[in-house]
C-alpha cells in the first residue's frame, strides 16, 4: 500500500467488514497517517455479528 500510494496511484485495500473490529486497521492507518503523511478514507463494512440472520 505505501509503496502504491507514494507512486501516486489510488491504492485500495479491501476487507470484509470492519477493519479495526479483528483486523489490523488501526495500525494500517497509524502507518499511512502518521510517518508517511498519506491521506487515506476507511469505509468500514458490516461485521458478521451485525448481519441481520439467515
Amino acid at each position: 500500500m505505501l509503496e502504491g500510494a507514494r507512486a501516486g496511484k489510488h491504492v485500495v485495500h479491501l476487507k470484509a467488514g470492519d477493519p479495526y473490529l479483528f483486523g489490523r486497521g488501526g495500525d494500517e492507518v497509524a502507518t499511512l497517517r502518521g510517518p508517511a503523511g498519506i491521506e487515506i478514507e476507511v469505509l468500514p463494512g458490516v461485521t458478521r455479528s451485525g448481519r441481520p440472520p439467515r
